[in-house]
């Protein structure tokens, strides 16, 4: 009888441990280029941000392409929420603490909504006024760029790249950008510093 008690046991283990490690895979979101992949050229819009960048507000082109082959943090978001400034906020830190590397970021609000999203990327940049990273409206909505494979389940994905590779992809949830997954965004961006 104790013997069948322990298999049970064990059963029951093996099944709770399997759902929670199923949770954790079901809340991990495949979303944009992918390490060693191109960054291919696209247009935006430039709401606003960055403003030594040389761009202004409202210049319409290639970010990907005036950047050429500096690191370059790129985020696609669909909301503009405090979780998405405070990211940024952090971006924009480390990109001014990175200048001598010619470091830069550009952050591309898609939707399904043009108008909506051009309301919304201006207000943000707006409000939190960031200095080194451009606030843009990717021309290819509501997933952005076609081939950029941005999963519609993110609400934000981030790729760091140098010399037109990625190095590093990181995707969250509609409010799963947190202060873990802040630092490892910052975190990150070594991996576009130590070329």
């Amino acid at each position: 009888m104790q013997t069948m008690k322990k298999i049970q046991f064990v059963f029951a283990l093996f099944l709770v441990t399997g759902l929670i490690a199923g949770m954790v895979v079901a809340e991990e979101i495949k979303s944009g280029l992918q390490e060693g992949d191109y960054v291919p050229a696209f247009h935006v819009t430039k709401a606003g941000g960055a403003q030594d960048d040389g761009k202004p507000d409202g210049w319409t082109g290639c970010y990907r392409c005036y950047l050429g082959n500096k690191p370059v943090v790129m985020v696609f978001a669909r909301s503009t929420d405090e979780n998405l400034a405070k990211l940024v906020q952090e971006i924009d830190e480390t990109v001014a603490a990175n200048s001598d590397k010619k470091m830069a970021s550009f952050v591309n609000i898609i939707g399904k909504d043009a108008d909506k999203a051009a309301k919304s990327a201006k207000a943000f940049a707006k409000k939190h006024e960031f200095k080194n990273v451009a606030i843009c409206v990717a021309k290819d909505l509501p997933n952005g760029p076609e081939g950029f494979a941005i999963s519609p389940d993110a609400d934000v994905t981030v790729m760091t790249y140098v010399n037109g590779k990625v190095k590093d992809n990181q995707s969250f949830g509609q409010g799963k950008v947190d202060g873990k997954g802040i630092a490892s965004v910052v975190a990150g961006t070594k991996k576009i510093l130590n070329n």
